[in-house]
């Protein structure tokens, strides 16, 4: 996809795409030079989490923001988790406290798709699925996530399929 983004954000001098790891990348970006860092199904694809948050935080400038989003829940770890390239899913407490150790002041951390926890479970870690059928994702991309998402804008779930994290360098 590199190719596609350079294309795409060839006229704006604030974006760079890079071909490299995350762990390559950060070693590159002087201390606090970054206003955010947004990470979308990331952090878990990388072997020494810890480091990597405690780099990030070096990245940040003061008062700079971290917004993770990443899997959730140990016991949904699945054969689809392992073939995506996943070491571990998180837990809420986990994941405040590897950030609050590497330097962010948690803002917020919430589970996010208590009805995904479901689903995922049946499908991927009792069936042992390796793929995601089209028309399933369909139905939960239409349905499912909308009323979820809803929901939790009301009441914050005690379990979710993934986790939101928004976080402030100390």
């Amino acid at each position: 996809m590199a190719a596609v983004l350079r294309a795409k954000f060839r006229d704006d001098p604030k974006i760079e795409v890079a071909e490299v790891s995350l762990e390559q990348h950060a070693a590159t970006i002087g201390d606090g030079a970054v206003d955010t860092v947004v990470m979308v199904n990331v952090l878990e694809h990388i072997q020494n989490d810890r480091e990597m948050l405690l780099q990030l935080c070096r990245i940040l400038r003061s008062d700079g923001h971290l917004l993770i989003f990443v899997p959730a829940l140990r016991g949904l770890m699945s054969k689809l988790d392992v073939l995506f390239g996943h070491f571990r899913r998180y837990h809420r407490s986990e994941l405040f406290e590897k950030v609050t150790q590497a330097g962010g002041d948690v803002q917020s951390c919430c589970y996010f798709d208590f009805l995904g926890v479901f689903p995922w479970f049946l499908l991927n870690k009792l069936m042992g699925a390796t793929t995601f059928n089209p028309k399933l994702v369909h139905i939960n991309d239409k349905f499912v996530v909308p009323i979820s998402a809803a929901v939790e804008r009301v009441i914050s779930p005690p379990l979710g399929k993934n986790i939101i994290l928004v976080a402030r360098k100390r």
